[in-house]
């Protein structure tokens, strides 16, 4: 099931929507689980929110695979970046870099560090 997804390619502006809709795959994962844990459904929608459920659970393994080849200054600017929604200015002082242009070069590597992992694979 999830093999499938890592087996893929992704492009940096694919990664970063995967970054971007994580906190709420997350989210929603979670709420999913309880509803069919607790509530009484019927079965067409108890199809579409197991459904809906492994997609999120997916997009939760597939990001949180990616973890595992980032240093942790590197996860830290994720979470601040794509989870938190902060500015380059803002990440910048957080860190204590000089200014936002450095962060963005960082950001980039730490993407492009991504997409060459998924691009190995297939190599």
């Amino acid at each position: 099931m999830f093999e499938d997804l890592i087996l893929m390619r992704f492009s940096g502006f694919e990664i970063e929507m995967f970054l971007y809709l994580y906190p709420v795959s997350k989210k929603k994962f979670a709420e999913i689980d309880e509803l069919l844990k607790y509530s009484i459904l019927d079965d067409s929608r108890i199809k579409e929110l197991k459904s809906a459920k492994i997609l999120y659970e997916k997009i939760n393994r597939l990001v949180e695979y990616w973890f595992n080849f980032l240093s942790e200054s590197e996860l830290q600017l994720i979470k601040y970046r794509y989870f938190n929604k902060f500015s380059y200015d803002h990440i910048a002082n957080l860190l204590c870099y000089q200014n936002h242009s450095s962060i963005i070069k960082h950001n980039r590597k730490i993407i492009k560090k991504i997409e060459r992992g998924t691009y190995d694979r297939h190599n």
